[in-house]
């Protein structure tokens, strides 16, 4: 769900601002757009993207019940010296006085030590999203260089991790009780822990690769094509989803067998 969720993320920013360098930023807005409207969700109010994807001084307004706009954000995601100095200048010379700045937690690190330096009174919140995380979803997207691959393992390993943590864990519980009642032996417990973590790992690593390879790849076309609508959201969620919890299962299940052929 967390890589279908981040090709999401990935062709919403390519369908508002297409290939640019600067992508980075645009995922930026997108994330904490999404963060803003979870925590909103009770009281009535809702932010949204400014409809101009290159808007000099507003990126996101929030609405009340009203619709009135209580909140103005400018989202920035730099890390150059260079960009972090032109971002103080600017501040100082009053562009951002009617937004709130929030920017990446190593944004946010730098930009206020540098404002503090030039005595500026601008400060910058941090919106939570590390810029390792937009720059590596930008790279998935084809943006600053071609690495889907190594995505696609970094990927592999967390959801095999998790896989196999899970599946353990599920049968070491059920093992346990089975063991209390009689109903299994230390030995049969041992083998199905290991049985159910390998195929937890084997289907979490496969599934969640397949999911940030065809993730990307729905987001490039959906971007390319135009698609809008419940038409993206199938391409760049649903499909991949799909496609996802079909290969996880076709390689627990082979994973399965194998053992079973192995060492029943």
């Amino acid at each position: 769900m967390k890589a279908t969720y981040a090709s999401w993320v990935i062709g919403r920013s390519l369908a508002r601002a297409g290939r640019t360098p600067q992508l980075k930023g645009h995922i930026q807005e997108i994330l904490f757009k999404d963060q803003r409207n979870l925590r909103d969700l009770l009281n009535g109010c809702s932010t949204r993207l400014t409809r101009n994807p290159r808007a000099p001084t507003v990126d996101l307004v929030t609405q009340d019940a009203f619709g009135r706009v209580v909140k103005r954000f400018q989202i920035k995601d730099v890390v150059s010296r260079s960009g972090i100095d032109k971002l103080v200048r600017q501040s100082a010379q009053g562009k951002y006085r009617s937004a709130r700045l929030v920017g990446s937690p190593e944004t946010t690190r730098l930009f206020n030590a540098a404002a503090g330096k030039a005595r500026i009174s601008k400060r910058m919140i941090s919106s939570g999203v590390s810029s390792n995380r937009t720059a590596s979803l930008a790279r998935r997207a084809g943006v600053g260089g071609a690495s889907l691959t190594g995505a696609m393992m970094q990927a592999a390993k967390r959801g095999g991790a998790f896989g196999a943590v899970l599946g353990g864990g599920v049968a070491l519980c059920k093992g346990g009780l089975d063991l209390m009642r009689g109903k299994a032996t230390a030995r049969e417990v041992a083998a199905s822990v290991a049985r159910s973590g390998l195929q937890g790992g084997v289907g979490g690593a496969t599934s969640t690769a397949a999911a940030v390879a065809v993730g990307s790849t729905a987001a490039a076309l959906a971007s390319v094509v135009g698609l809008t609508g419940t038409t993206a959201v199938a391409c760049t969620v649903a499909i991949p989803l799909a496609v996802a919890v079909g290969v996880g299962y076709v390689a627990s299940t082979a994973c399965g067998k194998i053992w079973d052929s192995m060492f029943a």
